[in-house]
């Protein structure tokens, strides 16, 4: 039980950084987003990457909701 709260914990921290990244970087004023097109690839990239970490997270957090606190008929 502590394993699997243990792991939810962190998914819910990950979900949450990842997210205040996400929102930094569209929220950018130097270099909006997605108009104009970014000069720096290397910024396209992390926003990218931030934003895929966001969508991973969820999908964790739902797979992990469906599968672990399913009831184990042993």
């Amino acid at each position: 039980m502590k394993a699997i709260l243990r792991s939810r914990t962190i998914i819910i921290i990950n979900l949450l950084t990842g997210g205040i990244i996400a929102i930094i970087l569209w929220k950018n004023p130097v270099k909006p987003f997605p108009f104009p097109p970014i000069p720096d690839p290397e910024l396209n990239l992390v926003k990218l990457l931030a934003g895929a970490q966001v969508i991973l997270n969820i999908g964790a957090l739902l797979f992990q909701k469906r599968v672990i606190d399913r009831p184990q008929n042993l």
